[in-house]
C-alpha cells in the first residue's frame, strides 16, 4: 500500500539524527479541514494498525512520537493523513508548519474520492464500476477514504447525480479561485465525473490521468529524496518501507499502454513537463542537446546552489568550452592518462582501509579514493564532501532562493581556490590547469575550473559507495558470473592498470548493474527554440514552443522489454557495442552530452573490484536476493559483507 500522506509532507522532511517529534496540538490537519471524520459510521472508516507503523516511523527518524496529553491519534483516512504529517512532516525546530497546499491537496484529493464512492453507490452495476476500476494497475490507485452514501449530499427533491453535478461545479469554481496543485487535471477529473453515466461507467480518462500525475509525484519525490548527488540512507530507509516500484518502472509501462502516445504532458512539482517515452523521440533530445534541447529547469536548481557554472548545466558556447575541458581532463574515450595512478590509489586504499564490509567502511574508503584523483592527498577536508550533503536537499527544487550555508560555502571555495593554485601533480585539477584555454584572465580560469570540480567529485564517490556494493551483491548471487570475474583477474597483472582495464566480463557486469540500478533517474531537457519531433505511426504531429520542458525516466528505459530481453534479470553477458551505444542504453547519456568521465568511471569500478575481490581473497558472502527480479533501486546503506 502506498501512504499518500507522506507525499504529501515529504517535499521538506530532512532526516536528522535522534529527533523526537513533538506533537502541537494547536495544528490539527483534520480541524483544518472541517472535521471531514465526524460521525462517520465506524464500518466506513479506513482502520489501520498504526502502533506496527509507529514502531517503524520511530525507528526511521531515531526519536519517538511525543503526543500532547489528551491526544488520541486517529483511525479514519483523513486522521492516517494528519498522523502522517505529524510524524514525516514540516518539522522545524521541533514545531509543525502548517502548510497551507498541503491541506489543498488533500482536501483536493479527498474530495475526488468521495466523489467516485457516491458513484459507486449510484451505479445499479457495482461489479462493472469495480471492474472498471480494476482494469487500471494497482499501482496508480490511491487508496480509498471510506465514506458513506448519505453523509456528504442532502436529502430532498435532488438526485444524487443532480448533487454530484452541483458539487463538481461548486469544487471547479473554488478551484480556480486559488493555487492548488495539478490544478487543470482536478477541474477535468471534475468535470468529467460530473458527466458520468450512471450505469456501466467506465473509469474517465482524466481521473486515470490524474491517479498517474499523483503517482509520479509521489515517486518523484521520493526517489530525489533517496539522493540527488549522494545517498541518503534515513529517505532510502523510508522508500524501502512504502514502495515497490521505486524508480517508476511500473507506473511508466502504465502510463504508456493507457495513453499510447510518444509524449504526455504532466505535472511534476507543479511545472508543465511532457513526459517522452518513445525511443526514436528521446534520440532527436539526445542528438539535440545541448543547442536544440537546453537543461531543464529541475537539474539547473539542482546543480546552482553549488556549480552555477558546471558543464552539466551549460548551453551553447560556454558548453562548449567547459565540454571541451572536461573532455581533456577527464580523457574522454579513451584511458586516461593518470589511470596507473589512480589503481596504485585504490589499491593501497583497500589495503590501509581494509575490505570494505558495510556502507559506511564503502563511505571512507570513497573519500580516500576521491582524495587521490581529484586533488592527489590522502584526504580531503570532510566539507569537501558535506557540501554535497547540503545541497543534496529537496528544497532546492521547491525554493529559488535556496543556498547552502555560507561558512560550509567560505571553506569549500577556499579550498578548492587553494588546490587550482598549487595544484598537485597527477591529480584532476593539475590537468585543468594545464589545458584551460579559453579564459580571457587568470582569475576566470580558476572561476571555470572551481565550477567543474564538483562534476569530478560526487559521481566518482557515487561510483565507490552505492555501484560497487550493488555490483559485488549480484556478483554473489551470480556465482557463474563472479567465477568468470575472478577467472580474468587471475589472468592479468594486477598492479598494471591496463590490463584491468581490458577485463571484458567485469566490464559488462558493471554495466549491467547500471542498467538495473541507475542513480540517474531523470533526464530533463528545456526547448530553446520551437521544434517539431515529426509524426508517429499515427500520423499525429508533435510540434512545441520554445520553452517546453521535456522529461525522460531513465531507469524504465533500461529495463524495456521491447529491447532487453528479461530485462529484470542480471545478464552481463547481453552486452556488447552495439548494444552499448543504442539510446537504450542511456546509464551515461547519449549524444553531444555524454558523460566524458564515463570512461575513467568504468575504470575506477574495475580497479576497485579487482582489489576488493583480490583482498577478500575471491570470497564474497553476502544476503541472499530474488534475481528473477532485482530490486529496482538496491539500497546501498543495507548491503553487508561478512
Amino acid at each position: 500500500m502506498i501512504y499518500w500522506g507522506i507525499f504529501l509532507v515529504v517535499l521538506s522532511f530532512e532526516a536528522g539524527a535522534n529527533t523526537d517529534i513533538v506533537i502541537d496540538n494547536t495544528t490539527n490537519v483534520d480541524n483544518e479541514l472541517g472535521n471531514v471524520d465526524k460521525d462517520r459510521p465506524q464500518e466506513d472508516l479506513l482502520i489501520v494498525d498504526l502502533n506496527k507503523e509507529r514502531d517503524v516511523l520511530h525507528k526511521l527518524i531515531g526519536g519517538k512520537i511525543q503526543y500532547p496529553k489528551g491526544y488520541l491519534p486517529g483511525t479514519s483516512g483523513i486522521s492516517i493523513l494528519n498522523e502522517t504529517i505529524f510524524v514525516l512532516g514540516f518539522i522545524s525546530n521541533k514545531k509543525i508548519i502548517p502548510h497551507t497546499k498541503t491541506i489543498q491537496i488533500i482536501k483536493a484529493v479527498t474530495k475526488i474520492l468521495r466523489l467516485l464512492k457516491q458513484i459507486n453507490h449510484i451505479n445499479e452495476n457495482h461489479l462493472k464500476w469495480h471492474a472498471s476500476l480494476d482494469d487500471i494497475d494497482n499501482s496508480i490507485l490511491l487508496p480509498n477514504i471510506g465514506i458513506s452514501s448519505d453523509t456528504y449530499f442532502s436529502k430532498g427533491s435532488h438526485t444524487k447525480k443532480d448533487m454530484i453535478k452541483l458539487l463538481c461545479s461548486s469544487l471547479k469554481s473554488t478551484l480556480r479561485k486559488s493555487e492548488y496543485f495539478l490544478i487543470e487535471d482536478l477541474i477535468k477529473c471534475y468535470d468529467d465525473i460530473a458527466h458520468i453515466n450512471s450505469v456501466h461507467t467506465k473509469v474517465p480518462s482524466s481521473f486515470k490521468k490524474l491517479m498517474f500525475n499523483l503517482n509520479l509525484n509521489f515517486l518523484v519525490v521520493m526517489i530525489l529524496g533517496g539522493g540527488i548527488l549522494t545517498p541518503n540512507c534515513k529517505w532510502f530507509a523510508i522508500n524501502d518501507f512504502i514502495l515497490q516500484d521505486k524508480t517508476a518502472i511500473n507506473l511508466y509501462n502504465s502510463m504508456k499502454k493507457a495513453f499510447d502516445k510518444p509524449i504526455t504532458p504532466m505535472n511534476i512539482l507543479n511545472e508543465k513537463i511532457y513526459l517522452v517515452n518513445d525511443i526514436n523521440f528521446i534520440e532527436q533530445i539526445l542528438n539535440q542537446s545541448p543547442y536544440v534541447f537546453g537543461v531543464g529547469i529541475y537539474k539547473r536548481l539542482i546543480f546552482k546552489s553549488f556549480m552555477s557554472k558546471n558543464v552539466g548545466i551549460s548551453e551553447g558556447k560556454p558548453w562548449y568550452n567547459r565540454r571541451r575541458l572536461n573532455n581533456k581532463v577527464l580523457c574522454f574515450k579513451k584511458p586516461h592518462i593518470y589511470m596507473s595512478h589512480y589503481n596504485n590509489s585504490i589499491r593501497k586504499a583497500i589495503k590501509n582501509n581494509g575490505v570494505p564490509k558495510k556502507y559506511e567502511d564503502f563511505t571512507n574508503i570513497g573519500k580516500n579514493i576521491v582524495s587521490r584523483i581529484v586533488f592527489n592527498v590522502e584526504h580531503a577536508p570532510g566539507y569537501i564532501f558535506e557540501i554535497f550533503v547540503k545541497a543534496n536537499n529537496l528544497r532546492s527544487l521547491m525554493d529559488e532562493n535556496f543556498k547552502i550555508d555560507d561558512k560550509i560555502t567560505l571553506k569549500y571555495l577556499n579550498y578548492l581556490t587553494s588546490n587550482i593554485k598549487n595544484p598537485k601533480k597527477k591529480s584532476l585539477i593539475d590537468l585543468a590547469v594545464k589545458y584551460i584555454d579559453y579564459c580571457p584572465t587568470a582569475d576566470a580560469c580558476k572561476d571555470e575550473i572551481v565550477y567543474q570540480i564538483p562534476h569530478w567529485i560526487f559521481p566518482t564517490m557515487g561510483s565507490i559507495t552505492s555501484v560497487s556494493p550493488r555490483l559485488l551483491l549480484l556478483l554473489a548471487n551470480h556465482p557463474e558470473d563472479l567465477e568468470k570475474v575472478i577467472q580474468e583477474i587471475k589472468s592479468i597483472d594486477i598492479n598494471n592498470a591496463a590490463e584491468i582495464s581490458t577485463l571484458k566480463h567485469l566490464r559488462k557486469c558493471i554495466l549491467e548493474t547500471l542498467r538495473l540500478n541507475n542513480s540517474v533517474v531523470t533526464l530533463f531537457r528545456t526547448l530553446l527554440k520551437p521544434y517539431s519531433f515529426g509524426k508517429d505511426a499515427l500520423k499525429r504531429e508533435y510540434r512545441y514552443d520554445k520553452g517546453t520542458q521535456f522529461v525522460m525516466l531513465t531507469n524504465p528505459i533500461l529495463r524495456d522489454a521491447d529491447k532487453f530481453e528479461n530485462p529484470n534479470r542480471f545478464i552481463p553477458s547481453r552486452w556488447d557495442t552495439h548494444l552499448e551505444n543504442s539510446y537504450y542504453a542511456i546509464m551515461f547519456g547519449q549524444g553531444l552530452q555524454k558523460c566524458p568521465g564515463k570512461d575513467l568511471a568504468i575504470f575506477v569500478l574495475q580497479s576497485f573490484i579487482v582489489h576488493y575481490l583480490v583482498a577478500s581473497n575471491f570470497k564474497l558472502k553476502t544476503k541472499k536476493i530474488n534475481i528473477k527480479n532485482i530490486e529496482q533501486m538496491i539500497n546501498p546503506c543495507k548491503v553487508t559483507f561478512e
